[in-house]
């Protein structure tokens, strides 16, 4: 839209009818030359009078020629303008006047109908031939789209920064040359520079100090593959872990016009990924000690040797203790003692003394962070020079304390509340090793005595006692005495009970060797028959009916049934002593019975007939051992033994063992 704004000639015209003409044509040239033009015209007098518009101008402002003509073109900038705009234009045009500036502005206006649009105006002074201004030509445009679209820039590029400002992330714009071109905030803390300091300065230079790009960039390898790039790097400088991104972004040619780079801090997440590594690794100790420790067997020494090790590859250990609480002698047992890789001999501490003592009986770990600040009551061993750092824990067995493990270092605050965790799950986990180790230990002493014994009374005794029973059937051969044969009668009884008795200890020890198998029941019950003792002044009637059957056994049943025959034989005071052996099938098992017709056995002796040592009667001589040897050896085949009464007297010894077909 363009405004002629015009001052009237006054002086050289003569008449006013002369000076209308002349302005009538020239109204009519401005006309002409404005009907046709798409941007809005309008002719004004220099006191603001609109003298002419265009058809652009009614179609801008949506006001029609007839509401124009004549009007002042400062009250059509207030109806259309807000106060504020149209004071703005006012100035404007009040300083072109002055000559001062060129009016030129942009504001924003109100059309007839209300449409609110944004327009540039610019305007030019008319001259006459005295070189004075006589009117002014504005010329306005729609300009509502490009400013919009300014706007729009101007608010994307503002979200753009309160975006990345508000990230905690490093966000760089890089050239294709590494150098920054734009940063977001977080950048600037990071750096901690102005942005006048970072714009231009190549981005490795401020990331790693260096000349040059470091040799995994991510940027490097972008630039060659490009297509977006990432990796970890270390950051010696500010001594973090960093995740660095970058992205290309291209020109319509396809060439390398930007890069996004991102750096994201995450040194949390690398300790923590590292503390999962170590606590695994720590796992996997724990597992294959486990399995070192398991595979030393009942071997104390080599259980030893496989805690200290489990313990040196979880926290130091240059001093090593295991103590053993030995409640018998009521003393604690150094067992295991290591120091800067020597082994030290055993040594027995106090109840309550040392370290060892206050563990065990307080049950709770202990840790002294530095020897040389304290004073320690405590044993001492190995190298003269002292530990600086004591770890100790306790050995758990159930609700009790067998013991206690140390691990020392030369260095004081050693260890740590995890170490002491790790330790106290350790002997948690050895303590029932150590506890069977221990027992098998003493189990085996017992038994080489126990060997000892056997060999003694196998060997030594018997032998004498068959030099004894030698003398005795020679003499047995000569003429005696029906007083003196007696006599010879009863040592020899004596003699051959006596070889009887070491002969049940060593089958009693001999026992635990059973190996069960299929074995022919009837040859074993005959064999006993055979082979039962001699009785002065007893008539003995066995009655049997043989029965091939076969159970899971060996050849100690036969002692089994000639205790229980030799029994019944002895405890029954007839002159003629009556037994009755049978076998009798019972599905999967087979049942021996060996019933006598003696006095019987009372119910409350029943249940412990078979323990240890026990006798019925104590006038009745006897070891105590036959019936315990009985149920031992019955246990072993997987059967077992009881006794009931017999009708109408006696008692009735069973036995059940497992058949040979069902094994």
């Amino acid at each position: 839209m363009a405004i002629i704004y015009m001052e009237r000639k006054k002086g050289r015209d003569s008449s006013d009818t002369h000076a209308k003409r002349v302005d009538k044509e020239r109204i009519r040239t401005f006309e002409s030359l404005v009907e046709a033009l798409g941007d809005a015209f309008c002719l004004l007098e220099m006191n603001g009078t609109v003298l002419c518009v265009n058809p652009a101008f009614e179609n801008l402002t949506g006001y029609r020629r007839s509401d124009l003509l004549g009007k002042n073109a400062f009250d059509l900038i207030h109806t259309m303008m807000n106060k504020e705009n149209a004071q703005k234009v006012e100035e404007t045009f009040s300083r072109a006047l002055e000559g001062k500036i060129t009016p030129q502005v942009e504001s924003s206006i109100v059309t007839k109908n209300g449409r609110e649009i944004v327009i540039s105006a610019t305007a030019s002074f008319l001259k006459n031939e005295e070189g004075k201004s006589n009117g002014i030509v504005a010329t306005f445009r729609d300009v509502t789209e490009r400013s919009m679209s300014e706007e729009s820039i101007k608010l994307a590029a503002k979200e753009w920064q309160t975006t990345f400002d508000s990230t905690n992330d490093l966000v760089m714009l890089l050239d294709s040359n590494y150098e920054i071109v734009r940063v977001n905030r977080a950048a600037t803390e990071f750096f901690n520079l102005p942005v006048e300091k970072i714009i231009g300065t190549p981005c490795f230079t401020l990331m790693h100090m260096t000349e040059y790009p470091p040799s995994d960039c991510p940027l490097t390898r972008m630039k060659k593959k490009g297509r977006h790039e990432e990796t970890d790097l270390y950051l010696e400088n500010k001594n973090i872990w960093a995740h660095i991104s970058v992205d290309p972004i291209f020109d319509a040619v396809g060439d390398l016009m930007r890069v996004v780079h991102i750096v994201r801090d995450v040194t949390e997440r690398k300790r923590a990924e590292e503390e999962i590594r170590r606590r695994m690794n720590q796992l996997i100790i724990l597992h294959q000690s486990s399995k070192e420790i398991l595979q030393a067997g009942y071997d104390l020494d080599k259980v030893y040797v496989a805690i200290h090790h489990a313990t040196s590859q979880l926290m130091p250990a240059e001093a090593f203790v295991i103590s053993l609480l030995d409640e018998e002698r009521k003393e604690i047992k150094a067992v295991y003692l290591i120091d800067r890789g020597g082994r030290w001999p055993s040594s027995v501490i106090p109840i309550g003394g040392g370290i060892s003592g206050r563990v065990i009986s307080t049950g709770k770990s202990m840790y002294i962070r530095d020897v040389a600040q304290i004073s320690l009551n405590s044993v001492h061993f190995g190298h003269p020079e002292s530990v600086r750092s004591i770890l100790a824990v306790p050995l758990p067995l159930g609700e009790k304390v067998m013991g206690m493990i140390a691990t020392e270092s030369y260095s004081p605050e050693a260890y740590t509340q995890e170490d002491q965790v790790l330790l106290e799950m350790l002997a948690a986990h050895v303590a029932p090793i150590l506890h069977n180790a221990t027992l098998f230990e003493e189990a085996k002493r017992s038994n080489l005595q126990l060997e000892f014994v056997n060999d003694l009374m196998s060997h030594d005794l018997t032998n004498i006692n068959q030099v004894t029973l030698g003398y005795l059937d020679f003499l047995k051969e000569t003429e005696l005495s029906e007083k003196q044969r007696r006599f010879v009668e009863t040592i020899l009884y004596s003699t051959r009970r006596n070889m009887r008795l070491i002969e049940n200890v060593k089958k009693l020890w001999e026992s635990s060797r059973v190996s069960p198998k299929p074995i022919d029941v009837d040859k074993c019950i005959r064999a006993a028959m055979e082979e039962i003792n001699i009785f002065p002044g007893k008539k003995v009637r066995l009655n049997y009916t043989p029965k091939a059957y076969f159970a899971l056994a060996d050849e100690f049943l036969i002692d089994v049934v000639g205790n229980l025959i030799d029994n019944a034989i002895k405890f029954d005071s007839s002159e003629e002593v009556v037994i009755d052996i049978s076998v009798i099938e019972e599905g999967d098992k087979c049942r021996v019975t060996v019933a006598d017709r003696g006095k019987g056995i009372p119910d409350a002796y029943k249940s412990t007939i078979f323990s240890r040592l026990e006798r019925l009667e104590k006038g009745v001589r006897g070891t105590g051992l036959g019936l315990h040897l009985v149920k031992t050896i019955v246990s072993l085949y997987g059967g077992e033994v009881w006794v009931e009464n017999n009708n109408p007297a006696g008692s009735i010894f069973n036995i059940r063992l497992p058949t040979a077909k069902n094994r």
